[in-house]
């Protein structure tokens, strides 16, 4: 699966790869909110969409990408959760284990998502929750669901998988802060086991 990488495909409000945004508009379907926010390739003809400009996503990247797409959605539109999961999978022939791993990862992220709420406030003191970015918002919920609930992979493996959504769809600052934040929380999981 390859996807847009370039600095302009990210950003420009002139195409449909950009990082999702808090919309006013009217984006009443799953895929009309996912066509201008989508981490898959756009469908333009422009120029960025050439194979030496894409990137290939290791498997649970890509998991955690879409569980990324799904649950910022979820979050700026309302839209159904599964209804949104179907239509990115099917529209993009998702191989069934990267598909399993985000449907796993999007099911326990909603559910304990004031509870994940509560702990990313602890740790991002400076920013009350409502002020964070959707995209990085997301990003923390996903990696503190990761480290406070799973604990099956490593703490800097989730970091840096964490910075790398944060790159790929957040703006200058979003690595930086999404960093910031999840160092606080590992700093106090690590104090935890030590005591």
């Amino acid at each position: 699966m390859e996807f847009a990488h370039s600095e302009h495909d990210m950003t420009s409000r002139e195409t449909s790869c950009h990082a999702p945004e808090e919309e006013s508009e009217d984006l009443s379907q799953p895929q009309d909110w996912f066509e201008r926010n989508s981490l898959f390739p756009c469908d333009d003809d422009s120029e960025n969409d050439s194979e030496d400009e894409a990137l290939d996503l290791p498997s649970r990247r890509l998991s955690r990408a879409i569980a990324f797409q799904v649950l910022s959605e979820i979050d700026v539109t309302g839209h159904d959760k599964s209804v949104v999961f179907s239509w990115i999978i099917e529209s993009n022939q998702v191989d069934r284990s990267s598909a399993l791993f985000a449907e796993e990862l999007i099911e326990h992220v909603d559910s304990n998502k004031a509870d994940l709420d509560i702990i990313i406030e602890q740790h991002a003191t400076a920013w009350p929750l409502n002020q964070v970015s959707v995209v990085d918002r997301n990003v923390l919920r996903i990696a503190f669901y990761e480290i406070v609930f799973e604990n099956e992979t490593s703490f800097q493996i989730i970091v840096n998988e964490a910075v790398e959504l944060a790159k790929l769809f957040g703006g200058d600052n979003s690595p930086k802060f999404v960093n910031g934040v999840l160092g606080a929380l590992v700093d106090n999981k690590i104090l935890e086991k030590l005591t």
